[in-house]
């Protein structure tokens, strides 16, 4: 329900208005069971030829209908057809219903018919799924879920099912993916919507659609409504009803790529929200708020803000002694943050809504993400700081909307802190995360603070440049038949995360051990340190000496030591959506190589500098020998961590040239 390009491009409306196209080629016979024997042989596709299943058509219909108990009924009917061509494929053979529910209604399965389809000899053979294989199971108090697998599947196979799902709920209209994890020839989805049902719609995608259709015509529906008196009135409903159909043709699988922040983000799809419902010339019932209204009711809640601005025995009784004596005011607040985050262990994300009291956290040390935030925010408050939540969606959740104010795309809880006229992200549920620093996963555009004011806050990856600078040192040792050198890392602020959580497994000697193995030539590594381990706020450094033998005729030596690029991360000829790396990059390498005592340099490397696009990146590797060292200074920057598709090719090609240069040898001769 989220998109990068919806966020940059995407015209959003409430209406609108299609130019109506003729059916293009392509559209299947949608009757159901309606195979031929020629169906079968048309794999290999022209659209993916190594696909292991092809969605043949993929329908969709939501109309509204009149209901004697809650206004209106949703019907949603949906027929998916797919050639399974190989046993790589079975997988797209189980599908899974989600059925919501409340304490009162719910949604209910209707109709449901499915059938595997085979070729034996010259005849099409049918094997239905019964009733029997369908299982209903609870995925929690809100959702329900239908699952079931299509019997005697083969290789080849075809399988096709039809259902409708009746619904209640009137704001739940059913979005539609035009696109799948395996290419689709073609998927059409129809919506009909009363005009008493304002609804917002809006569209995700990079395609355009193949075929449009609006027609408008007058309807009557008998609904009961409630008239705010504790009454429940049935009544006739008279009102146009706008009929749209959208159509793609041939679109390609949906895969996942490197750099890649969430996947859905990209996907070709239509999704509804909605507004108001006037039934008649009277005020219109507001269903979407503003933000500020969400914002004054998130503060009231009692599973959100309410308890915040509380006073709670907690903070007096464990957190403000375990403070010691502060020097100033932010040493307080930094210990207050220390304090969560080292005595809570987090379940994960989950809602931004409290499943615990305060009072019970501070007694179970354990939450989810927003809720361990959200106790930080309490005792920040406790101790007599300015601090707020902020909400937000992380980057595996995808895009959260910032101009509509839809709550349930929210998914994660970080802490404001506001003090000498300095703001401070905080989040203490990442148990490495140094103060004022915040997970990779939650810089991903927009976020909201919870205030009157619901103000938003960028954070973006743009903003985060992560530097690291690497100088390697090598000299000759006085018996001449060695090299002896030192390696001083400075690794940036995320990858020395990464090496923390890495060294929880594994010892610091094992750690050598691994970068031992990445050298050209062979080397030994002696002294050796990580410092910074237990400093969370700020990076490590990372410092070991090494010798190597001279003992070859021919030495092949590779300059950029473990810090080659050994491949390129673009490896798609094509790429359909843009490329989202996490942060801004900035890698540093120098060398200051003593020639080898008894020999020469016979090869080596060329300097060489490129540009990605004039200004969006810059690559240098600049290589000297004076005759007695070789001095070498190369350089990776990235302007900005978001590509547009349009710069996937210079991109790739960008990191092609370094790969290569990366992998260049000096060669030494021995001197006769």
């Amino acid at each position: 329900m989220k998109s990068f390009l919806w966020m940059l491009a995407v015209c959003v409306t409430a209406v609108q208005s299609f130019a109506q196209k003729p059916a293009p080629e392509g559209r299947p016979d949608v009757k159901q069971g309606n195979i031929t024997a020629a169906d079968f042989s048309k794999a290999p596709y022209a659209i993916d030829s190594s696909a292991h299943a092809v969605v043949l058509m993929d329908i969709g219909d939501s109309e509204f209908t009149g209901n004697n108990q809650s206004s209106f009924d949703l019907v949603y009917t949906h027929q998916k057809r797919i050639h399974i061509i190989d046993k790589n494929g079975f997988d797209h053979a189980t599908v899974q219903i989600p059925l919501y529910t409340s304490k009162t209604k719910e949604e209910s399965l209707q109709s449901l018919v499915a059938y595997t389809y085979n070729l034996e000899g010259d005849k099409v053979v049918a094997t239905k799924v019964e009733k029997s294989s369908i299982f209903i199971e609870k995925q929690n108090e809100f959702y329900k879920l239908c699952k079931f697998t299509f019997p005697n599947l083969k290789e080849g196979s075809i399988i096709e099912f039809k259902y409708k799902v009746v619904s209640p709920f009137i704001q739940n209209l059913q979005p539609w993916n035009f696109q799948d994890a395996i290419p689709t020839l073609w998927s059409e989805y129809t919506v009909g919507i009363p005009n008493v049902l304002d609804f917002l719609i809006l569209y995700q995608g990079y395609r355009e659609f193949d075929y449009t259709n609006q027609n408008v015509k007058n309807m009557s529906y008998r609904v009961t409504i409630d008239d705010h008196s504790y009454q429940r009135n049935s009544v006739d409903v008279n009102t146009p009803v706008t009929t749209t159909t959208w159509a793609i043709k041939n679109v390609p699988a949906l895969k996942y790529e490197n750099f890649t922040s969430s996947v859905s983000n990209h996907l070709q799809r239509i999704f509804f929200q909605l507004r108001t419902v006037r039934y008649d010339e009277s005020k219109p019932i507001q269903v979407m708020n503003t933000w500020e209204q969400i914002m004054k009711d998130l503060m009231k809640d009692n599973n959100f803000g309410g308890t915040l601005s509380q006073k709670h025995d907690v903070y007096e009784q464990e957190v403000a002694p375990s403070l010691g004596k502060v020097e100033n005011d932010l040493d307080k607040a930094m210990g207050i943050f220390r304090y969560v985050r080292n005595r809570f262990k987090s379940s994960g994300t989950g809602s931004i809504y409290l499943k615990q009291t305060i009072r019970k956290l501070g007694e179970t040390k354990s939450g989810t993400a927003a809720e361990i935030n959200l106790f930080l925010t309490s005792m920040l408050r406790n101790g007599g700081f300015t601090a707020r939540p902020v909400i937000l969606s992380t980057r595996s959740n995808g895009i959260a909307p910032d101009m509509f104010p839809i709550l349930n795309e929210f998914n994660y809880v970080i802490c404001l802190l506001e003090h000498d006229n300095k703001k401070y992200f905080l989040d203490a549920s990442r148990k490495k995360m140094g103060f004022g620093r915040l997970p990779l996963a939650v810089y991903n555009g927009q976020a909201r603070v919870v205030d009157e004011l619901p103000l938003l806050m960028n954070l973006s990856p743009d903003s985060i440049q992560e530097t690291s600078v690497v100088n390697v040192s090598i000299n000759n040792t006085d018996n001449g038949t060695e090299l002896e050198g030192s390696v001083s890392i400075d690794p940036g602020y995320y990858e020395s995360t990464d090496i923390r959580d890495e060294l929880d497994s594994k010892t610091d000697s094992v750690y050598f051990a691994d970068i031992e193995k990445k050298f050209e030539p062979v080397i030994r590594i002696g002294h050796k340190s990580i410092d910074g381990l237990k400093d969370f706020e700020s990076p490590l450094n990372i410092y070991y000496e090494f010798k190597t033998d001279l003992n070859e005729d021919v030495l092949y030596f590779n300059p950029m030591f473990s810090e080659k690029l050994k491949e390129n991360p673009f490896k798609s000829q094509k790429r359909e959506y843009p490329v989202e790396m996490p942060y801004v990059m900035n890698r540093r390498f120098t060398l200051n190589m003593e020639i080898p005592k008894g020999y020469s340099v016979d090869e080596m490397p060329k300097s060489e500098k490129i540009l990605l696009n004039d200004k969006d990146g810059y690559f240098e590797y600049v290589i000297n020998n004076n005759g007695r060292n070789i001095i070498l200074n190369s350089r990776i920057m990235l302007a900005k961590s978001t590509f547009l598709n349009a710069d996937y090719e210079p991109l790739r090609a960008f990191f092609g040239v370094i790969v290569k240069k990366h992998a260049e040898m000096i060669v030494f001769k021995k001197n006769k």
